[in-house]
């Protein structure tokens, strides 16, 4: 029987294949941290291109707990060998993926070593004691545990929470059964972890007094901002604008009132001489229609002009704030 293989406190039994030590699949997917088999046959579906026969097989076993030889073949199941199950490893996406892989290597080294000193065509079975990982001291874990300060701190989250996220992502019950091995996988975890962090936004600079909701907010309600000596002209011209623009608009109506007086009697006329020269080209409706547009459009025109001194007004304004002119 083929001396029992053990990692991460998982206990692997392989079978003597072609006088070489392969792993079941199931056994795999547990030292792996997979629950469910099949994850180990996807992984191998989806690159079987870069396995090789002496990497895995299909054979017919004897579902026997512990048995390391072929006799009495009932079912058959998928093994890999060592290396094949490192080229497992090296799709597998688990926490424990990257120190399975320098284990199985540590496996190899171990075989072939034990392999050199025995007789010139020794086999598997000549491996002898077991492959196990060392613990770390609170000394090994020192960095580790800044770092998770580090983490802690930047995500404004409990320090204790953080600790316990680490240890439930390589299903340790107590940072102590944590490998020295292991250690510089946790720290790339946590870095992952921070990295993975909304970055702080830089500072912002100080909010200019242009608009505030598509209007101009005047930049003397802002006490802290001095003015330079265009945009204090210029503001001197936007607080004296209201009045000069309602005065504006009074004066341009009644314009419009008086025009409206005198093309009234001018109209009149019109009619009565229209009704004596019936022949001509225009009628009354015509000329009232025409009277009243010509009004009206004045009158757009002259909002417009408005609208457009005042836009003009507040982008010079707003770009004398922004020069700090």
């Amino acid at each position: 029987m083929t001396q029992a293989l053990i990692f991460n406190e998982i206990t692997l039994s392989p079978v003597t294949y072609q006088n070489s030590l392969w792993i079941r699949a199931t056994e795999l997917a547990r030292a792996l941290g997979y629950s469910d088999t099949r994850k180990i046959t996807h992984l191998y579906e989806r690159n079987a291109d870069e396995f090789t026969p002496e990497m895995t097989q299909v054979i017919e076993i004897a579902d026997v707990p512990e048995m390391g030889t072929l006799e009495n073949l009932r079912r058959k199941a998928r093994i890999f060998s060592l290396r094949g199950c490192h080229l497992v490893a090296m799709f597998a996406r688990t926490p424990v993926a990257k120190a399975f892989r320098r284990w199985v290597l540590d496996v190899l080294d171990k075989l072939d070593a034990e392999q050199h000193a025995a007789s010139p065509s020794p086999t598997p079975d000549d491996f002898t004691g077991t492959i196990s990982l060392t613990p770390s001291s609170v000394a090994d874990r020192k960095p580790l545990r800044a770092l998770v300060g580090s983490w802690a701190k930047l995500s404004n989250a409990p320090f204790d929470a953080c600790w316990n996220q680490l240890k439930a992502a390589f299903n340790l019950a107590n940072i102590k059964e944590l490998p020295q091995e292991w250690i510089p996988d946790a720290l790339a975890w946590v870095q992952a972890k921070i990295d993975a962090l909304p970055k702080a936004l830089p500072p912002q600079p100080e909010r200019l007094p242009l608009y505030r909701n598509g209007c101009f907010y005047p930049p003397h309600r802002n006490w802290r901002h001095v003015p330079g000596p265009q945009e204090a002209a210029l503001l001197e011209l936007w607080q004296d604008w209201t009045r000069r623009e309602a005065g504006l608009r009074q004066e341009f109506m009644a314009m419009l009132r008086e025009l409206d007086a005198r093309r009234g009697d001018l109209f009149s006329y019109a009619v009565s001489d229209l009704g004596r020269n019936a022949d001509t080209m225009f009628s009354p409706q015509c000329l009232l229609d025409s009277l009243f547009q010509s009004r009206t459009e004045a009158e757009q025109r002259f909002r417009q002009a408005l609208e457009d001194a005042s836009l003009h007004l507040r982008l010079s304004l707003n770009m004398a704030v922004a020069l700090g002119r």
